[in-house]
């Protein structure tokens, strides 16, 4: 008895604890354990339009998602984007996820490995994850995985069966093919939750003129960053990204699937990417120097290489067994 009681305190502590730092992180502007930028007041009166340090393009377009936006605006797909996105906050940050749906009976969110980097298991830790246009938050349930070498992982929510109703309402979104991959020039969507502008911290819709894939090839790149010690291979994109936003699915606008995961939001930025001359100039390169100054995705042939491998390999113990089935479920999606 005193040790269920030690236990639920301890839970309940570290609810109340991970909730306050939720609000401070978002009083602050802060996301993703990166350093925000706190727009100037009369930036603030100009709205999302205003140019800052994270902007790519002559204008920031980083769209603010209400039900009232998503009514006006009538798309199918960017009300399924917004369904689907979810807010993970730990004690250590908050971040962006997405919603994979309900496999051998346990709902599957995708998010970055770094953004669980001090979460060795959701027994001890505690890991909020919000649909903010349902105005739902659960509590993460297990680890499906980390997979570090791709920055990607994928954790199962803690559920009541009657929650299986809301659940059914969302079409959840799945990974393109391994010939997937985004071309050059090819038209994406990414919502998130960017803190740049956006001191509420809600989330944000990207989808301009240059939120597209500008990177011909792939490469393999390292941010600096020590919570992500590896190369991680990239494309880089020219969506108005922030803090917060790692971990944002990269939809292609012309058929829905997931083509990658943002990871890095690099800053600051040089004052040539706020040119749209220069960067119609970088589409028309076949080999453009695009690993600086932009935000870089993780595509999905590498996200799906990683997990095929990872199933391949692993050692088939009856709490590894259940793990796999479940990678291998949205791998045949």
């Amino acid at each position: 008895m005193i040790k269920t009681t030690r236990y639920l305190e301890s839970h309940l502590l570290n609810w109340l604890l991970v909730t306050l730092i939720g609000l401070v992180l978002a009083s602050c502007g802060g996301g993703n354990g990166e350093v925000g930028i706190t727009p100037k007041a009369d930036d603030q009166a100009l709205g999302e339009k205003v140019v800052n340090e994270f902007s790519i393009g002559p204008t920031w377009d980083a769209l603010k998602v209400s039900s009232e936006f998503l009514l006006e605006r009538n798309d199918f797909l960017t009300a399924r984007l917004a369904a689907n996105t979810v807010k993970v906050t730990t004690v250590h940050r908050t971040g962006t996820g997405f919603y994979l749906g309900k496999h051998l009976g346990h709902h599957i969110i995708a998010t970055t490995a770094h953004g669980l980097v001090n979460v060795p298991s959701c027994k001890f830790s505690t890991v909020l994850i919000q649909f903010p246009m349902a105005k739902k938050v659960y509590t993460c349930k297990e680890l499906i995985g980390i997979w570090a070498d791709v920055d990607y992982a994928m954790l199962a929510l803690k559920a009541e069966p009657e929650e299986d109703e809301f659940f059914a309402t969302l079409n959840p979104l799945k990974l393109a093919p391994l010939s997937g991959n985004p071309l050059q020039g090819t038209p994406l969507m990414s919502m998130g939750f960017g803190s740049v502008l956006n001191n509420d911290n809600q989330l944000t819709l990207k989808e301009d003129r240059y939120c597209t894939n500008l990177s011909p090839q792939f490469a393999r790149m390292n941010n600096g960053d020590e919570r992500i010690p590896r190369k991680i291979p990239s494309f880089a994109v020219g969506c108005d990204l922030s803090p917060g936003d790692s971990g944002s699915a990269l939809v292609d606008k012309r058929n829905g699937r997931v083509v990658g995961m943002v990871w890095s939001i690099m800053k600051p930025k040089s004052p040539f990417v706020k040119s749209a001359a220069f960067l119609e100039d970088i589409l028309s390169q076949s080999e453009p120097n695009v690993w600086e100054d932009f935000g870089y995705a993780v595509p999905v042939s590498s996200i799906r290489r990683s997990l095929q491998i990872w199933a391949n390999r692993v050692e088939v113990s009856l709490p590894m067994r259940k793990r796999r089935r479940i990678v291998l479920k949205i791998l045949d999606q």
